[in-house]
């Protein structure tokens, strides 16, 4: 008996733990993981679990385990289970704390009733849609792998509870659950559109910017090429050929306008030019020539 009353008043100690602030703070790491992607199949794995688990304790400064933790999400979604009845029952309304009000009654186009059950002790039920109301087809509520196969036997099982509830849905109830369930995910595909269309812009910066940095070094290169070629034609100019050409002594005059004929092609010009001394540049010149008569 005291064993028992001891484990009683250690859950009841666990139990009013949990306040508004620490629903909160474990349904954003929830929904967070969520929305990273570590939810294969609709299941967090251990590793996931830890992580939460961690952040959790990091923030609170308390000391839970994951077994705590994964009781706790059923503690969740029963309430959610319980609004999403309420909303069935097309008899509530809920005000800005919850982020659905009347005017998502009005853009759906049904009566909320005249009996609205006001939910403002639910500040994280937008959370709560993210976590639960996507999952609700195979009963799998981000459990770990550890439950996995409890989970699947308990979602073969018939549920007469939720027999009841469908038993007493009309159309309009039916109709604006839907709609409920369609502006979820359009705003979740809509906020990944949004992320993967600036992720894409910002590739496309790269990519021009990398075009117009490869731009700007052939602009470069041809800028060096043409002060180049510029350097070349003035270096081996005619102009430079005859100021060569009358530095050689004893030239004749036949010799001399003769090598004037040649300075018309510039890869001659380039050749007398590039010889090193007058001497060497006379007998090129013989050469070419090959005329003893014009000497």
């Amino acid at each position: 008996m005291d064993t028992e009353a001891t484990e009683h008043q250690t859950k009841e100690r666990l139990r009013m733990r949990w306040t508004a602030s620490l629903d909160k703070i474990f349904a954003d790491l929830v929904v967070e993981q969520i929305q990273l992607g570590n939810r294969p199949n609709n299941v967090f794995d251990k590793k996931t679990w830890g992580h939460i688990r961690d952040e959790f304790n990091r923030q609170t400064s308390l000391s839970f385990n994951n077994n705590q933790l994964r009781k706790h999400l059923d503690v969740l979604r029963t309430r959610y289970n319980q609004l999403k009845s309420a909303l069935i029952q097309n008899d509530f309304s809920m005000d800005d704390s919850c982020g659905i009000g009347l005017d998502l009654w009005n853009s759906i186009g049904v009566n909320p009733g005249p009996g609205p059950v006001k939910i403002k002790d639910c500040p994280i039920y937008e959370q709560l849609c993210i976590i639960f109301a996507d999952n609700e087809a195979d009963g799998r509520y981000a459990q770990s792998s550890h439950y996995e196969e409890m989970v699947n036997a308990e979602a073969q099982a018939p549920n007469p509870d939720a027999s009841c509830a469908l038993a007493s849905v009309d159309p309009i109830a039916a109709s604006a659950e839907k709609e409920v369930k369609n502006n979820l995910e359009n705003n979740k595909r809509k906020r990944f559109l949004e992320v993967n269309q600036s992720e894409q812009s910002q590739r496309a910066q790269e990519i021009l910017d990398s075009m117009a940095e490869a731009l700007l070094d052939m602009i470069a290169a041809s800028k060096v090429k043409s002060v180049a070629i510029v350097s070349n034609e003035e270096k081996f100019s005619i102009t430079n050929c005859i100021r060569a050409l009358d530095e050689i002594e004893g030239i004749g005059e036949s010799l001399y306008f003769a090598a004037l004929d040649l300075f018309d092609d510039p890869c001659l010009r380039e050749a007398f030019i590039s010889l090193k001394s007058s001497e060497r540049r006379y007998l090129w010149l013989q050469g070419k020539c090959c005329n003893a008569s014009i000497f």
